[in-house]
Parts: structure tokens; C-alpha cells; sequence
């Protein structure tokens, strides 16, 4: 397994943390729109400033709470999903099905 620095997953996350915020920032304000409200009537559903409602639309929410980007999604009908990437050091699901299938044509074969 390759070995991260401390500064270098700093780096990484932080980079990671702003696509996915100006991402979903662009989602929401076309949501937002699509539903034909303001950035301060969803504020007011939100319990956050117009402001804050601006800056996560802008790409500039990264330091925003789950929380917050939970009640924003679902401000406009889009509620957050959070997960983690698959495991690369996990086995396939079907791993053993493979072996299976290799296992019969190698037998096919002899």
C-alpha cells in the first residue's frame, strides 16, 4: 500500500472538497431554480443567510456542515447522498463465481 503524507492528504482532500462543493453548488442552483425560489426563501427554509445559500451556489460551500448541504438539498427536493468509493482492497462480490467459471474451462481444456 502506498504511503500518503500528512500534507500531501491535506492537499488531496482539500482539492477533492472544493470540486465536490462547486459540483454540488451547480446542482442547487439549478434545482433551486427549476423550482422557482430565491436564494433567500430557501435560505429561510434552510435556517442559513441568503448569503450562505450564495456562496454554496458558488462553489465556495466546501466548509459547509453535512448538515447544512442535507437541509439545502432537500430545501429543493434533492436530498444528499454521502458514500465512501468501493474498497479496492476488497474482493469482488463474485470472486468466488469467477474461480468457479476459471476453474471449468481450465478442466474444458485438459
Amino acid at each position: 500500500m502506498v504511503k500518503i503524507k500528512r500534507a500531501e492528504l491535506a492537499a488531496e482532500a482539500r482539492r477533492r472538497n472544493q470540486e465536490q462543493a462547486a459540483r454540488l453548488g451547480g446542482e442547487l442552483v439549478v434545482s433551486r431554480k427549476r423550482r422557482r425560489l430565491t436564494q433567500q426563501q430557501v435560505g429561510d427554509l434552510v435556517s442559513v443567510a441568503r448569503s450562505t445559500v450564495s456562496a454554496a451556489e458558488n462553489g465556495r460551500g466546501a466548509g459547509l456542515a453535512l448538515d447544512t448541504w442535507q437541509r439545502l438539498g432537500l430545501a429543493v427536493g434533492r436530498p444528499l447522498r454521502v458514500d465512501l468509493q468501493r474498497d479496492p482492497l476488497e474482493e469482488p462480490a463474485d470472486a468466488g463465481h469467477l474461480a468457479v467459471q476459471e476453474l471449468i474451462l481450465r478442466l474444458g481444456r485438459a
